[in-house]
């Protein structure tokens, strides 16, 4: 899964090369560091999600991906 909308690309690389589905977190940046998941597309219920992204400065990105796939059903090992 991507935790944002410029990682839906990779994400979906791995899905296909794996055989699984994609999911990918439509978010909004509040501050430099602070970022909110609004919505996310694809599902995750008892899937455990890969998380792959380009480049992690904060991790807000990825701490709000990770919040809103536990939101949803995620099996927790992330």
């Amino acid at each position: 899964m991507a935790p944002d909308l410029g990682a839906v690309e990779l994400a979906r690389r791995y899905a296909d090369r794996l055989h699984l589905p994609v999911a990918y977190v439509h978010k909004v940046r509040i501050s430099g560091d602070e970022v909110e998941a609004l919505h996310l597309t694809g599902s995750v219920r008892d899937y455990t999600p890969l998380i792959v992204d380009d480049m992690i400065s904060t991790a807000g990105t990825l701490a709000a991906a990770v919040k809103a796939v536990l939101e949803k059903g995620c099996i927790p090992k992330i």
